[in-house]
């Protein structure tokens, strides 16, 4: 997959390349950042082999975890080089993680660093965050979901839970809202104004009903402190061979990589307290 191909580039940039060189990356299937867990790991093994074949001296393996508390130990003991997970992952096991890493990235759909999320409807729609008039709320990510669930009371998330609806192709979140009066999609806006620079028309049939802080992106990766070395000359080489890389596979065209960025605590900040907030909501009302 283009966004696994370029995660795992990216970890192997910041490692000692030496012969025969072992690298294993761990991930834990609930906390995928590629939702459909069948496409993750057909995507995992496809780029074991791509790796393996163009980098030969190098021996890529990635490890799927049913156990977080596995996965964890694993890390510390050195068994793991990296961890490509999301931001509910790091979060819940924040000191943990902060322990045994020397460096963070978070790889986003957006040009910029962290996504703002866009709740649109179509202009004849009579939705509104009180009468949930419509069939359908399309997502494609996650934490759009839980974004969503944030904009309105509690007890109201599991009466319209049969109207959330996952989908895998971006383009779906706005000609189904474009076709359909009783549509509404939760998209980022990095997706909205490349579908408005690319037909001006949707932007006079949709609205834009509310709009998320800049908080948000799509996955999260971890590297293990105390490894070897980097070698400077070829993490160069191989990051602009990554930023100028327009390689397109047709089974996952739609997860769209556009930026990969090294990340601080303190710019996570106002995301941890967005889950606190939402945590301690639904807490409170059940």
């Amino acid at each position: 997959m283009k966004f696994l191909k370029t995660f795992i580039l990216f970890f192997l940039i910041t490692l000692n390349l030496d012969a025969k060189m072992t690298i294993k990356i761990g991930m834990y299937y609930d906390r995928l950042f590629i939702n459909d867990k069948n496409v993750a790991e057909v995507g995992a093994r496809l780029w074991e082999k791509y790796m393996n074949k163009e980098y030969p001296d190098i021996k890529l393996s990635i490890k799927f975890y049913k156990d977080m508390n596995l996965l964890l130990k694993d890390y510390k003991d050195k068994k793991l080089a990296a961890v490509l997970s999301n931001d509910l992952f790091y979060l819940e096991n924040k000191e943990y993680i902060n322990k045994y890493s020397d460096k963070k990235w978070i790889v986003s759909r957006s040009n910029e660093k962290f996504e703002e999320l866009y709740l649109i409807k179509n202009r004849k729609s009579k939705f509104t965050l009180k009468n949930f008039d419509t069939q359908e709320i399309l997502y494609i990510d996650k934490y759009a979901k839980i974004w969503f669930e944030s904009l309105i009371e509690t007890e109201a998330i599991d009466n319209i839970s049969s109207k959330l609806k996952k989908v895998n192709k971006p383009k779906k979140l706005f000609y189904e809202l474009f076709f359909k009066e009783n549509s509404i999609s939760i998209m980022s806006k990095s997706m909205y104004d490349t579908m408005i620079e690319l037909n001006p028309q949707i932007k006079e049939k949709v609205e834009i009903i509310s709009k998320s802080e800049k908080i948000f992106f799509l996955g999260m990766g971890f590297k293990r402190k105390n490894l070897e070395k980097e070698i400077s000359q070829i993490a160069n080489k191989l990051i602009s061979s990554i930023n100028q890389s327009e390689d397109n596979f047709e089974t996952t065209n739609y997860i769209q990589v556009q930026n990969i960025s090294e990340v601080e605590d303190s710019e996570l900040e106002k995301l941890e307290l967005f889950y606190k907030n939402y945590l301690d909501q639904n807490i409170k009302n059940k």
